[in-house]
């Protein structure tokens, strides 16, 4: 799973390519330092030979460059890219566990 991090005006931005998964597929898993996102998809399709896209499972882990504000998370799937977005913490907070929202 390809992914990207950016810094934008005081915003986290992450942003995983997960073709083939829907939101029901994706766990994300927020701790004030590290963000988790598992996938787990099965396809089933009695004519493939061959399958790849959007079937299997995965989980990453990313370190946050600063300590992330989990309870300000947002978190979209959209053409097969999920996007997470979160604030600067002002203070520590515990973790917290979501579901990607479709779009």
């Amino acid at each position: 799973v390809d992914a990207d991090l950016a810094i934008n005006k005081g915003k986290i931005e992450l942003q995983l390519a997960v073709p083939g998964f829907r939101s029901d597929h994706l766990q994300i898993i927020a701790c004030p330092h590290v963000v988790t996102v598992f996938g787990d998809s099965v396809y089933s399709n009695e004519n493939l030979h061959f399958c790849e896209l959007g079937a299997g499972m995965f989980f990453r882990s990313f370190s946050m460059p600063t300590a992330i504000n989990v309870e300000d998370l947002t978190a979209t799937l959209e053409r097969g890219v999920l996007h997470i977005t979160f604030a600067a913490a002002k203070r520590e907070h515990s973790a917290r566990t979501m579901a990607a929202a479709a779009h």
